[in-house]
């Protein structure tokens, strides 16, 4: 399916992207992007986002992409800045909170359940 591009006048058109379809379309931005994830009012605004996340058909797709791209801040794919480096650089990961003894500590989906079941 094509669909008008959201930068040039509604002859041109492009193919359907994935974030169409995101949850997060129909929330306040600023709820993905608190200025501190890891406390305060910051953190009830990260955690009420990984919520919206968790009820999301392109959460997985959506963490990919951020991945891809290096995203520093905000809550993508239903991870804040710190879960998506630790899946960057496993090794990294508090083992204590890796029952699994590290092997798989780099395992994005049981990360993103974590995360969104929250």
């Amino acid at each position: 399916m094509m669909r008008n591009s959201h930068d040039a006048p509604k002859t041109l058109q492009r193919p359907a992207w994935w974030g169409d379809k995101g949850v997060c379309r129909d929330q306040d931005p600023d709820l993905f992007f608190p200025d501190d994830w890891r406390r305060g009012p910051g953190k009830l605004d990260a955690i009420a986002a990984k919520r919206v996340c968790g009820r999301c058909p392109v959460v997985e797709p959506c963490l990919h992409d951020a991945l891809e791209r290096g995203e520093t801040h905000g809550v993508w794919g239903g991870l804040d800045p710190d879960e998506r480096l630790q899946l960057k650089y496993p090794a990294q990961r508090d083992p204590a909170q890796d029952p699994g003894g590290g092997e798989e500590a780099g395992d994005a989906s049981q990360l993103l359940q974590e995360a969104v079941s929250v």
